[in-house]
């Protein structure tokens, strides 16, 4: 990953963090992707099964353009081209408690800082 790279994943985790876009209808999840990321808040155990599981079973990653004006793929890497999770009954904690609707978002003391770090899936799991 070069220094240009970087420097738009940084802007976008700050951007990140300041709001939660909701996509949802009604608060219900419509099975968009916009929240599947490569960057994902995840304990090391979480991180060597994925690792085990995409070595295993040969997962290559997927690529979708999110911010072509300087080539950064922001999006899982584990999404299908029809944005479905390939690896949905093992996915990390954060995707299967997320939702991004603003009223129900409460995410405080959910993952404690010192168990769960922000993980870049593209570069710990295919090395992009």
């Amino acid at each position: 990953m070069d220094a240009l790279e970087r420097a738009a994943i940084a802007i976008a985790i700050r951007e990140g963090n300041q709001k939660i876009t909701d996509y949802t209808q009604n608060g219900e999840c419509v099975s968009c992707a916009e929240c599947c990321s490569r960057m994902l808040p995840m304990t090391s155990d979480e991180l060597a099964r994925l690792k085990a599981m995409v070595a295993k079973e040969n997962i290559k990653s997927n690529t979708f353009i999110k911010i072509p004006q300087i080539g950064v793929d922001w999006t899982c890497p584990l999404l299908s081209q029809d944005k479905r999770c390939r690896i949905y009954e093992n996915r990390p904690s954060i995707c299967r408690s997320f939702c991004c609707h603003k009223e129900s978002a409460d995410y405080s003391g959910l993952w404690p800082s010192h168990k769960y770090r922000v993980t870049d899936m593209r570069e710990e799991l295919f090395g992009e």
